[in-house]
């Protein structure tokens, strides 16, 4: 490869990995663990950095390890490829499309409680529907959507 394709594919990659790492996905579950579990500014990035560090480590290797087994298996499947990825995709595109006709094509969540789509009525005067409360703690977020929530479980909070 030249020089400027590179140059490229090194911007870009940069440039990916930094917005990839500033969405608040990534960086929010520890500022709200950190502040939930009164941990001070110092163990709070101490965490991060740590999760952080082994996110980029396993993301690294897991990339080896797909371009290892994409270069092993290229010699047997290399001119089916195309194919393969093609009907994958048209199977995924039908299997939809035959959920939508059949009308499960779309779910919805009551995590923040709440509907907004037209059926609070059904279920007004009835408790068979529960719907959760209507807000929840910061730290029930952390735990349940994060994927540092294993890490962050193994240091709780003492109680006061």
């Amino acid at each position: 490869m030249n020089a400027p394709v590179l140059t490229t594919i090194a911007v870009t990659g940069f440039t990916i990995a930094f917005l990839h790492a500033a969405i608040p996905t990534h960086w929010l579950p520890f500022v709200l663990a950190g502040r939930v579990q009164r941990w001070s500014r110092g163990k709070t990035l101490l965490v991060t950095a740590v999760c952080g560090s082994g996110h980029v480590l396993f993301t690294a290797a897991l990339g080896v390890l797909v371009a290892w087994l994409g270069i092993a298996v290229s010699d047997r499947v290399g001119a089916w490829f195309p194919r393969i990825a093609g009907g994958t995709l048209l199977l995924f595109g039908l299997f939809y499309v035959y959920r939508q006709f059949t009308g499960h094509g779309h779910g919805h969540s009551h995590v923040f409680g709440g509907h907004g789509h037209g059926h609070e009525r059904e279920h007004e005067d009835s408790d068979e529907h529960q719907h959760g409360p209507p807000f929840l703690r910061a730290s029930d977020c952390i735990l349940r959507t994060s994927p540092a929530a294993p890490h962050l479980r193994l240091h709780p909070r003492k109680s006061p």
